[in-house]
């Protein structure tokens, strides 16, 4: 008997022991689903290979935006009459570009369009640092939810397979958390199309080239987002440019081709994605008889004519201005830094705290090594210039901030004029500050009302950041002008 609970006493517990030495073993030696390795081994898998597919936005929508242009402003860009050759070309380099992109492999079903689809074309080795500086005050300044709501399309397309490879490696690199999640699309030209299609190799072959590549472009794009704008390496924007560009959109009423918010011509108006495919059409359709210089302007001319609205002002500038005078004959003058105001005379008011002895007369001496210093900014702060006797403004230039940084400029503002009487009291805006900088001309703005008595600088968000006025140049319309 006592043999025999002995046992039972010995048995109970070796069972225990040994089922815990076996749930160890499992623990180490069992190898995780898929499913538990997918989170730890994210990072450094391979991108699976997924037959690219037809995002497709609200159909049925979209349609119905097309049809009603179609019959309200007879769309001069259907029914244009492509070459087998060239459309042979759309089809197989649309499908080389999108076989380029890691990010289009990552789309899947259940994938949602985005809002908006900023489209960059870079057809030159030179034009990589300018298209850095747009691409990351893009993503920098539009972080968070206003993220979720854009995507960059960067189409590299350089004659030479070998240099785009290169270069393509180089920045896929510098975005490779951005490409991972779909925010930046980095796709590669077809270089090894253009000899076997035939493509002109005269002296403007380049600029014709560019058509081509500018329709592949909207075609790529065409179902990534509701709307699509195309911008230039070189164009910065003002913070949460996004959010206004959709804010915009929203507020229009009726039919609508697009919104001119850049004023660089056909550069930086926001168009419906639905008429990208008409877009890439007409472009290639005349390839062989335009440049891309003229063409671009032809293709803005003909759809502006009814269907384009256009804003006071741009939240966009430009610091390659003599890339885009070559397209759309745009005129910035001369360097704004050596350019003297006629500054005409004035009372100044402001309602911003001044540092020291930096006064705001020395905003307004036409003297580039003087400025006016605030502290901290509060919502509603202004600086403002009474005139003694009213003027006819041409043009304005407000420079802020450090003389070689990007430090104390003014993050978020309006220029604002007006004709009232009291002074002041009606004002409209003439200009948005980009980076703490704004020059009429460059925003595309030329509209001043006559017999201005007022002009002031509004901030239009707190910021702690102090800051420093550094010029205002007014320029007084000449007789005859």
């Amino acid at each position: 008997m006592k043999g025999r609970i002995t046992l039972r006493r010995v048995y109970i517990p070796s069972a225990v022991f040994i089922l815990c030495i076996i749930i160890q073993l499992r623990i180490l030696f069992v190898v995780p689903s898929d499913k538990e390795n997918k989170i730890c081994n994210e990072k450094n898998s391979v991108p699976r290979k997924v037959t690219p597919r037809t995002i497709t936005t609200n159909t049925a929508m979209t349609d119905i935006i097309y049809k009603e242009w179609l019959s309200e402003f007879k769309n001069p860009l259907t029914g244009v009459k492509m070459s087998k050759n060239i459309t042979n070309f759309l089809t197989t380099g649309l499908t080389m570009v999108k076989n380029s992109s890691l990010s289009y492999e990552y789309f899947s079903e259940q994938s949602k369009p985005r809002f908006v689809s900023i489209g960059i074309l870079v057809t030159e080795i030179g034009q990589i640092q300018n298209t850095f500086k747009t691409m990351d005050t893009l993503l920098e300044e539009n972080a968070g939810e206003d993220r979720k709501k854009f995507l960059i399309v960067l189409e590299l397309s350089m004659r030479d397979a070998d240099l785009g490879l290169s270069v393509f490696s180089d920045v896929m690199k510098r975005y490779a958390d951005f490409y991972e999640t779909g925010h930046v699309h980095i796709v590669l030209g077809p270089a090894d199309l253009y000899h076997r299609h035939g493509l002109p190799t005269e002296t403007d072959a380049d600029m014709r080239k560019e058509i081509i590549d500018n329709a592949l472009l909207f075609l790529y794009s065409r179902f990534l987002a509701t709307y699509f704008v195309q911008l230039e390496p070189g164009i910065v924007c003002e913070r949460y440019v996004v959010r206004n560009i959709l804010r915009i959109a929203r507020a229009q009423k009726g039919v609508w081709f697009g919104v001119d918010f850049g004023h660089f011509g056909f550069i930086g108006t926001l168009f419906h994605s639905a008429f990208l495919q008409s877009m890439a059409e007409y472009l290639a359709s005349r390839f062989r008889i335009e440049n891309i210089n003229v063409l671009l302007r032809q293709l803005y001319q003909t759809i502006s004519k009814k269907s384009v609205t256009f804003m006071n002002s741009s939240p966009c500038l430009h610091h390659d201005i003599n890339r885009l005078k070559s397209r759309f004959l745009f005129d910035r003058g001369n360097n704004t830094n050596l350019l003297k105001g006629d500054n005409p005379l004035a009372k100044i008011e402001t309602s911003m705290s001044m540092f020291q002895d930096n006064s705001p007369k020395k905003a307004y001496d036409n003297d580039n090594t003087t400025f006016f210093w605030a502290t901290s900014l509060r919502l509603g702060d202004y600086f403002r210039l009474k005139f003694n006797s009213t003027v006819n403004i041409s043009r304005v230039i407000v420079i802020s901030g450090g003389e070689n940084d990007e430090k104390d400029r003014l993050l978020s503002g309006y220029l604002r004029v007006g004709a009232s009487n009291p002074p002041c009291l009606n004002l409209i805006r003439r200009g948005v500050f980009v980076r703490g900088y704004v020059d009429t001309i460059e925003q595309g703005i030329s509209d001043f009302p006559p017999d201005v008595n007022c002009l002031s600088i509004d901030v239009t968000r707190p910021q702690r950041q102090w800051l420093v006025i550094r010029d205002i140049k007014i320029f007084v319309r000449k007789p005859n002008t």
